[in-house]
């Protein structure tokens, strides 16, 4: 996957589908590091951006 603008892209495209699962799911779906997935939550935060994490509930619907 590619990075910067394409990486942001795909990450918001996941969380509006409601699809990023847990960190490790969500950096196989993305194609990068669990690190990585790490990495782009605390830039978020950083940003500002409502991060929030619900431990053990499917958001799925």
């Amino acid at each position: 996957m590619a990075e910067g603008k394409d990486l942001l892209e795909r990450v918001g495209q996941l969380i509006r589908l409601r699809a990023t699962d847990c960190p490790k799911e969500f950096a196989e779906k993305s194609e990068v590091s669990e690190r990585k997935v790490y990495g782009i939550i605390r830039t978020m935060k950083d940003m500002g951006c409502p991060v929030v994490y619900y431990k053990g509930v499917n958001m799925k619907k």
